[in-house]
């Protein structure tokens, strides 16, 4: 295989990576742990992670600064966990599940990837929400 991709269950709605409640976030980011696992254990070079709770609805319903840190906080933990493993996240400027995506751009997504600033660490550019993008 050459990734696998990550996806989150609708009980994480309210954000994986960006959830408020800290309880979840973690189990997010051990679920990704557990993904990485199995993209190694069946011989992938990549994990791709699309989340599509990690967003908001209204301006100003999140505090920014804060929900971008729990991002990157949670991309070097997963980055450093598995430093042979390649870590991409899948960006879209939009969502079915929420109207504003924490990293709405490829702008955004080569900003939060330097912030992170591992090795491991890419983007996957998908054509479809490269073009919705616009």
């Amino acid at each position: 295989a050459g990734a696998i991709c990550m996806r989150y269950p609708k009980a994480m709605q309210l954000g994986a990576f960006t959830n408020p409640h800290e309880a979840t976030r973690r189990e997010a980011i051990e679920m990704t742990k557990r993904g990485c696992e199995w993209a190694l254990a069946l011989g992938a070079k990549e994990l791709v992670v699309w989340s599509a709770f990690d967003g908001y609805d209204y301006s100003h319903q999140v505090d920014y600064e804060k929900t971008w840190q729990r991002v990157v906080n949670a991309f070097r933990e997963i980055c450093d966990a598995f430093p042979s493993l390649k870590i991409s996240l899948e960006f879209k400027p939009t969502d079915e599940n929420t109207r504003f995506f924490t990293v709405p751009s490829t702008g955004a997504a080569m900003l939060l990837v330097n912030e992170i600033n591992r090795e491991n660490m890419g983007l996957t550019l998908d054509i479809g929400h490269c073009l919705a993008a616009g």
